[in-house]
């Protein structure tokens, strides 16, 4: 019988240090966009001169092997802190009267933070252990927020689950506003579009003795992103000129859960004006967020829901 993916079903559980690699319980279960988590595998061929033409031989092995895909989500409080917790390294949580709080930083080293993500595929129900988030997209426009994430794994293991959901506090383009700041005077932009990205530049690493991989190494951190305002003023203009260091926040807010991303220190890297005949002038900002000595940060993200801990 055939059947169709909205059936599966998507959870995660982050590993503890120590304990990476191998699958751990699963505490939330998301609801999707779209998810090609998938196990990859490089055959090592049979390719020597056995006197014949043919130049594949029946001795083909396996090679190494390893989970890659794509995932695909709404921007939604309760499960936010996953995806950024795994793009930025560290989660740290205090409790609050109801409502509880989460910081999510870039951790120092190079071992990233670990996660097991659980597909039900309605067909079969596999685990990948040791998922990394290497890339990081998060955008909104006129519609709900978006995050999507690339992820690097371990091979899949065959590994069953019950999965269960609640319902979703999505944020739309009416739940955020962002903010920029230069010396201190904070305007809020009229938004078109905003685009986030976070890029670990992660490396999956093979060792002998074992074809599915040994460890997986988050090396440089870069973060950058654009924003598509109406084109009013010359500050930004200005601050691409000049190269003038800002700030940024984006906050989401619905209730009493709120998201806010802050980037203590960015540069201007390009700007484009756009000055159609028929249509509002725009100008898209395109932005390289920058190590900031005073807050000793590129970028961090406090989440304020009711859930305890992650």
């Amino acid at each position: 019988m055939s059947n169709i993916g909205r059936r599966g079903a998507l959870g995660i559980g982050l590993e503890t240090a120590g304990s990476e690699g191998t699958t751990t319980a699963i505490d939330m279960y998301i609801p999707y966009l779209s998810c090609n988590l998938n196990g990859k595998h490089t055959v090592i061929a049979d390719v020597a001169a056995k006197g014949i033409r043919d130049t594949q031989g029946n001795d083909s092995t396996e090679g190494k092997k390893w989970g890659e895909g794509a995932i695909e989500v709404v921007l939604e409080p309760r499960s936010a802190p996953y995806w950024f917790g795994l793009a930025l390294g560290s989660v740290s949580s205090s409790a609050g009267t109801g409502i509880h709080y989460h910081t999510i930083t870039r951790k120092a080293d190079n071992q990233p933070l670990t996660a097991t993500i659980y597909r039900d595929r309605v067909v079969d129900e596999v685990k990948f252990p040791y998922s990394v988030v290497n890339t990081l997209e998060l955008n909104f426009a006129d519609d709900v927020a978006k995050v999507s994430v690339d992820v690097l794994s371990k091979f899949p293991t065959a590994e069953s689950d019950t999965s269960s959901f609640v319902d979703l506090e999505l944020f739309t383009f009416k739940h955020a506003y962002v903010e920029m700041a230069i010396s201190g005077a904070t305007s809020t932009l009229t938004l078109r579009e905003f685009t986030l990205n976070i890029n670990n530049n992660a490396e999956v690493r093979h060792s002998p003795n074992d074809n599915d991989i040994d460890k997986i190494v988050s090396k440089g951190f870069d973060v950058s992103g654009s924003a598509v305002i109406d084109f009013e003023t010359t500050v930004q203009r200005d601050a691409f000129k000049n190269v003038t260091k800002q700030s940024l926040s984006v906050v989401f807010t619905r209730s009493t859960n709120v998201i806010t991303i802050t980037i203590p220190q960015f540069r201007v890297d390009s700007l484009d004006i756009d000055t159609p005949n028929d249509d509002i002038s725009a100008e898209t900002i395109n932005f390289v967020a920058e190590w900031d000595s005073s807050t000793t940060s590129t970028i961090s993200v406090d989440v304020e829901n009711n859930v305890t801990s992650y």
